[in-house]
């Protein structure tokens, strides 16, 4: 009954963080995500969907590029990469460890005015911390998550707030342009 409580509660908070209008969620102070309950009594065992909407509620605050950078995701690993954007990591965070709630990286594409738009998340997963460094992470429930090696991390996309006809876990997403739209 407690799992179907807070499943509800996250359901609800997708449902009215989608029906604000962006100006809604850039004039609000940010959701304090950390009151949003344990990853692992939210989610464990529960379904990718109810996953994926865990995460774009404890990700809503990064809407606002500040947040972002306030929280640590200050470094711009990439510079700006063709149907990807910029991504922004938090150093702290990256280690061998998959955690659902702490992504190591957001994504963002900047607008024509250079205004940061969040488009996504990355999760960056050290090869050498794992027992096995030629097997992907545990990620996601399911099989749909995509990890890819690069450099020395397994990596995964996850489009949580661009939709991406290839695919919610796709490498690249054709929605975000190819060039910098800030130029």
């Amino acid at each position: 009954m407690k799992k179907l409580i807070i499943m509800s509660f996250l359901i609800l908070g997708t449902m009215l963080a989608l029906s604000c209008s962006n100006q809604d969620i850039l004039t609000e102070a940010p959701p304090d995500e950390n009151n949003l309950g344990d990853v692992n009594h939210s989610v464990n065992g529960e379904t990718l969907q109810a996953e994926l909407n865990f995460l774009e509620i404890k990700t809503i605050a990064y809407n606002r590029f500040t947040v972002a950078l306030s929280r640590g995701y200050d470094t711009d690993l990439t510079g700006y990469v063709p149907n990807m954007g910029h991504h922004f990591a938090n150093m702290d965070l990256v280690d061998g460890i998959f955690d659902l709630d702490k992504p190591e990286t957001l994504l963002y594409v900047p607008d024509t005015e250079g205004n940061m738009q969040f488009v996504g998340v990355e999760y960056l997963i050290l090869r050498e911390a794992l027992e096995d460094p030629n097997t992907p992470p545990e990620g996601f429930t399911g099989s749909e998550d995509d990890w890819e090696i690069v450099g020395p991390f397994w990596t995964l996309h996850v489009w949580i707030a661009l939709d991406n006809p290839d695919g919610i876990f796709a490498h690249e997403n054709p929605n975000v342009p190819a060039e910098s739209p800030a130029g």
